[in-house]
Order: C-alpha cells, then structure tokens, then sequence
C-alpha cells in the first residue's frame, strides 16, 4: 500500500511541474487528459486494493512515459540528445530523422496496459485465464484504434496544431504503424502472462466488476 500511494504522490508531482513553465502550453491541459485516464485506475484502486502488483506497477511505468511525452508533445521528446550524452557519442542507431518516442510508448501502451486489462477481463469471466488472456489481446487493439480515431477527429478540430498534438510528423501511415506496435506490445505481454501461469498455474486474483 505505501508503493501505491509513493507511486500516485510522484505521478501528480509530475504532472504538476509539467505545467510549470511548459515548452508548448496551449497543448499541455489537453495532452494531460489522457494523463487523468491512465491514474483514474490507480486511484480507484487505492480505495478497492485488488490490483495486483504487477499490474499497478505496469499503469505507473505508462503514466510516467505520457507525462514526459505531453511536456514536449511526443515528437519534441529529445531522447537523441539524452542518449548521445549519456554515451558520449553524437552517432548511433539513436540518431534518426524521425523523433520515436511517439512510436515507443504506442508500444509500450500495448505492453504495459495488457497486465490491467487481462484482470480486469479475468473479473468478468469468473477468472478463465486463457478466454480473459484472448479477450484482453483484442481489447488492447480495440482501445489503440479508438485512440487513433480519436486523434484522427482532432484534425477537424484543431487545424494545423493537430499534427504536433498526434506526432504524425508527416507520416501518412503513422496510425497504421502506431496500432502495429501497440499490438506487438500486447502480444509480447501476453505470451509472458501465458508463460507466467503456466509455470505457476495461477495469475494475480481478477479484479471484480
């Protein structure tokens, strides 16, 4: 219990000193909404305490990776540079013209989300593992393209600011590549819960509905 309250506490104080002086602040209370999705769980869970480890840990993982990509609105994320410091090199397989940060949380979406959504699931199906595990994995890729749809109505909305907001970058294909990652991610994850629970025969307990 005192992880999941240190891990909400860093999570808010995160997102508070995003908005201290932000690089681009007309984004910043919109990229944040989809901050409040990914902790509402968190939060909920403080109160019900039937998420596993596991997966609260995972949900954490996430909401610090999209907090750190709405304060530079995914595309300006400056992980090149970071990288090229750290390894004291300004060449290497890190270097490329297209920022992909966007493109690794996509994946790590499909990764770390697919935990939650397995237990969620479990709860709905009176815990049958391997139904919950086949549902979970198409509810994953139901939520990514939700997603893209949902970025893909900000351009009538938004105009020209809506290609910084989705971190298309030009890349016509950018929704069909983001989907493909999210779902490798999940499939990834799923075959470690499957390896996970046939090894153990058990999985964290569901959360009920």
């Amino acid at each position: 219990m005192k992880f999941k309250i240190s891990a909400l506490v860093v999570i808010i104080l995160c997102v508070l000193i995003s908005f201290i002086d932000p690089i681009f602040p007309k984004y910043q209370y919109l990229q944040h909404a989809g901050t409040l999705v990914i902790i509402l769980p968190l939060i909920h869970d403080l109160k019900q305490k039937n998420m596993g480890f596991v997966s609260f840990f995972c949900l954490v993982l996430f909401a610090l990776l999209h907090i750190l990509g709405a304060y530079y609105i995914y595309s300006f994320v400056p992980y090149q540079e970071w990288f090229s410091w750290i390894l004291n090199s300004e060449t290497g397989f890190w270097i490329t013209e297209r920022n992909h940060f966007d493109r690794f949380v996509h994946f790590c979406f499909g990764l770390l989300f697919f935990p939650y959504t397995l237990e969620v699931i479990k709860g709905f199906s009176n815990g049958k593992f391997l139904s919950s595990l086949f549902i979970a994995f198409l509810s994953i890729q139901t939520f990514s393209m939700i997603y893209e749809l949902f970025e893909w109505s900000l351009t009538f909305l938004m105009a020209n600011g809506a290609e910084d907001y989705n971190g298309q970058q030009g890349d016509s294909w950018d929704a069909h590549k983001d989907m493909a990652l999210a779902m490798l991610g999940s499939l990834i994850s799923a075959c470690l819960c499957l390896i996970y629970f046939k090894k153990t025969k058990r999985y964290e307990k569901p959360i009920s509905n």
